[in-house]
């Protein structure tokens, strides 16, 4: 196996300059694959059509706002039959004087203690969390 020579001094400066050229040439092709990754994932999301968005958030966004104005109106009234098809089988509530947990029936049982006169529901927004509103 025959040694290896070491080059001349000028040869070495020449083969420092390459080295330091390919390192920045390297540098330089990381920070654009980068970049090109960053750009790639960014125009992967989805990006739904403003149309579609505006038309189907509209309309759902009426049928929740109809659904909640009807659930304030028989809490109102006092319609337990109403606002319990509407309040999950599970349902809890926490005050704000923290004084427990409770259920549907501990809500009715309240509600012939409290009388709302009125109430008032303005500004109306949805936002959608995922690829469906609702």
């Amino acid at each position: 196996m025959p040694r290896e020579e070491y080059p001349p001094p000028d040869s070495l400066k020449d083969m420092i300059l390459a080295l330091t050229n390919r390192e920045a040439t390297m540098k330089t092709l990381l920070a654009l694959f980068c970049c090109a990754c960053v750009v790639l994932v960014a125009s992967a999301q989805e990006k739904p059509s403003e149309m579609k968005v505006a038309s189907a958030g509209s309309s759902t966004e009426k049928l929740l706002e109809t659904k909640i104005r009807k659930i304030w109106e028989d809490y109102k009234i006092r319609n337990k039959t109403g606002l319990g098809s509407v309040l999950a089988s599970d349902f809890r509530e926490v005050t704000d004087d923290a004084d427990g947990i409770f259920g549907k029936e501990t809500e009715f049982s309240e509600m012939e203690k409290f009388t709302l006169s009125h109430y008032e529901l303005s500004t109306f927004q949805m936002k959608s969390i995922g690829k469906m509103p609702c």
